[in-house]
């Protein structure tokens, strides 16, 4: 990819990611490389047990650029969508306990640096 295209690009940093309705985790590799790597949220419906949805996150290996040229951090309106539905944060993905913090789709710690 040329510099300058590859300069257009937005830049890449932790926190929940879209490309369509495909939602991605972004976050630093803590106990290792230290580079940021993605994971994938899947969400299987009616499954056993009585539960309408399970979800959970799955390891995307070599996706980043994928996500960098294809995708787009979550908006606020998209965060609380998705804190609403799934309870976690739209910045760094933690579950969400607090009612205020699950309605804004964001935690307090996160609330002051989402941009």
């Amino acid at each position: 990819m040329d510099p300058p295209v590859l300069a257009a690009l937005p830049e890449m940093k932790e926190g929940m990611w879209k490309i369509g309705e495909r939602v991605f985790k972004v976050q630093i590799a803590h106990h290792g490389s230290g580079r940021l790597y993605c994971k994938e949220l899947l969400v299987e419906e009616d499954v056993p047990g009585g539960e309408q949805y399970s979800h959970y996150w799955e390891m995307r290996s070599g996706f980043m650029p994928t996500l960098r040229r294809e995708g787009a951090q979550m908006t606020l309106e998209e965060a609380k969508k998705f804190g609403a539905l799934y309870g976690f944060c739209c910045n760094c993905g933690k579950i969400l306990t607090n009612e205020k913090s699950i309605e804004l789709g964001i935690g307090p710690v996160c609330r002051g640096r989402f941009s």
